[in-house]
């Protein structure tokens, strides 16, 4: 299996993106070291990623002897190097390297290397595993990486994996880390839940086969972090002009960064028989909220309806969610229901030849993207989605390569002039030489 290394239990450097083969449970039947050791010393200063003194511990595999002084060298010269802080108890997991004729011990990028405090529990399983008293499954429930409260534990939440045959439940304890002791080889769901947070919590990283499920070998152990967010929602009702309720309207929202701008939609649900709809399982944040909202796709029969109100946020026309704010009342009023049509468009260029391959733009007037695609033209048109009685203007873009020896290309743009949609519709758009 391959783990991304970058999230399990945490305290990697930032910007990892890498992939280690074993997990913390697998690499006990490898050739690294494991064993729990202390840091007396960090040559690597603040950054902790300098020759470090360690103290050993409790060896599980291939460790040094109990209560001896080893150097470990911690810089990996990777983005995933685990820096060892002075003070701090780690489970660590080393290669023997030799270098300038002395045998050391390496922690490698992406090792499975974490820290012991706030995973205790999964300390044991994994002692559990080396020693082959038992099986188990640890790991840690955090708050989601995109809260400002992101990493911590969470305690209390409950905690069940369920086989075809066999089901464990626990809580997660105050640092949010939770064990179950003695569970059965096999294959498991997990299923976490609090009061008042997401059902859906995210795993992220651990023993997981490629159909999600959990896996546990023969005489060792299988770890598994999940992330939760607060339920907090939005929520309102959806209605055209004279007050009517719209139901199967999908409604989006638009999480805002601290610069305005918007990231990927994080929610969308349609609107109930009531016209009512609720978003649910939201970070804390700012949100555009509306029906049709994505950027540069026209889609959706309704136009563009973004809420106008300031709905608690510091901005016209943003809802803000957060600490004991799910707010509801976020009303969109539609217009008209849109009779869509076809726009047919063929892309001709300098020659006056029919253009095969053409990226086209769709645009409002204004020069708002209404729709954008990358076309092979089949009989020297494409089919593009437009509404009736909407005005557009199309833009087209393509290059051709300059023959050899060059290894330039020759780029082309066209543009049509203002056009209204009254039903089927055709255009020519003629490209011309820009460089």
């Amino acid at each position: 299996m391959l783990l991304l290394a970058v999230v399990l239990f945490g305290g990697r450097m930032l910007g990892c993106a890498c992939f280690n083969e074993f997990s913390p449970c697998s690499a006990l039947a490898g050739n690294e070291a494991v064993f729990v050791g202390k840091v007396l010393e960090s040559g690597g200063g603040s950054s902790g990623l300098g020759p470090a003194r360690v103290l050993v511990e409790e060896g599980f595999h291939h460790a040094p002897n109990n209560e001896e002084t080893v150097v470990i060298d911690a810089g990996a010269g990777s983005s995933c190097a685990y820096p060892l802080r002075v003070g701090d108890r780690y489970v660590i997991y080393a290669k023997r390297k030799e270098i300038a004729g002395r045998v050391v011990l390496k922690i490698e990028g992406c090792s499975n290397t974490f820290r012991v405090s706030g995973h205790e529990a999964a300390v044991a399983v994994l002692r559990d595993a080396a020693r082959g008293v038992s099986t188990g499954i640890a790991g840690s429930v955090r708050y989601a990486r995109d809260t400002p409260i992101s990493d911590r534990g969470l305690a209390g939440a409950k905690v069940v994996v369920l086989s075809a045959t066999r089901r464990y439940e626990t809580e997660s304890m105050a640092d949010g880390s939770y064990a179950i002791h003695g569970a059965a080889p096999g294959r498991y769901q997990l299923e976490v839940t609090k009061l008042g947070y997401s059902s859906a919590a995210r795993t992220i990283g651990g023993d997981l086969d490629r159909a999600g499920k959990l896996m546990v070998s023969d005489r060792s152990c299988a770890f598994l972090d999940v992330e939760m967010i607060r339920d907090r929602r939005i929520s309102g009702t959806v209605t055209n002009r004279a007050g009517v309720p719209r139901k199967g309207v999908a409604v989006q929202a638009f999480q805002v960064d601290r610069v305005g701008a918007r990231n990927s939609w994080w929610q969308s649900v349609s609107t109930n028989a009531e016209g009512k709809y609720v978003l649910t399982q939201l970070p804390e944040g700012e949100y555009v909220v509306g029906v049709n909202a994505e950027d540069g796709l026209d889609a959706n029969p309704y136009a563009r309806t973004l809420f106008a109100g300031n709905g608690g946020g510091s901005r016209v026309g943003l809802v803000k969610v957060g600490e004991g704010l799910s707010p509801g009342g976020i009303d969109l009023k539609l217009g008209d229901e849109r009779l869509p049509a076809t726009l047919l468009v063929k892309v001709v260029g300098p020659e006056g030849l029919p253009v095969k391959t053409s990226l086209v733009q769709l645009l409002s007037p204004d020069g708002a993207e209404r729709w954008s695609l990358r076309a092979t033209f089949a009989g020297g048109m494409a089919d593009l989605p437009v509404f009736v009685g909407e005005r557009y203007v199309v833009k087209v873009k393509y290059s051709i390569p300059i023959p050899p020896p060059s290894n330039q290309h020759r780029s082309f743009e066209g543009r049509s002039a203002e056009f209204e949609v009254l039903g089927r519709t055709s255009i020519t758009v003629f490209a011309e030489l820009i460089r």
